[in-house]
């Protein structure tokens, strides 16, 4: 999958260098400038704001470039793969797991996902060590799943 990918996105690549640095994509135009890609919409407006541009949500900063990394909006955190698009579900960064909720909304505390729970800190990295709260302790394995006593 993640060859796939890789071929995928390097094919991309390569066809927008032969056009010269801008690819029309449906309804409106992917394009790159010194300081990152853009996206123009069909009445020449550049994309700010949330964008959903073929199935994938997209954030552009007020002069309509694509931010990439972590994004925070409203005490709320996001994280924006190195495409741009929003990353949902476990995402690894710097070494540390995250879980980003359907919305893309970085989560903390108990998740239960794939039917094991998880502990989240306030950063929003997965838990791996012990954790002891209201004198009790609970132990994760090295997925970061909770060990149930």
């Amino acid at each position: 999958m993640k060859k796939r990918l890789k071929a995928a996105i390097i094919l991309v690549l390569a066809v927008v260098t032969l056009l010269g640095n801008s690819l029309s994509v449906f309804a409106g135009t992917w394009y790159t400038t010194a300081k990152g890609w853009s996206y123009q919409e069909d009445d020449g407006s550049l994309a700010t704001g949330w964008k959903d541009i073929n199935g994938k949500r997209y954030r552009f900063d007020p002069d309509g470039h694509m931010i990439t990394g972590w994004f925070s909006q409203n005490n709320t955190w996001y994280l924006l793969k190195l495409d741009g698009s929003m990353a949902v579900g476990w995402a690894q960064d710097n070494g540390n797991w995250y879980y980003l909720a359907g919305d893309g909304v970085m989560c903390v505390g108990w998740v239960k996902t794939g039917g094991k729970w998880y502990y989240l800190n306030k950063d929003g990295a997965m838990r791996t060590e012990k954790l002891v709260a209201d004198g009790t302790v609970y132990r994760f394995d090295s997925s970061g799943a909770w060990i149930e006593n």
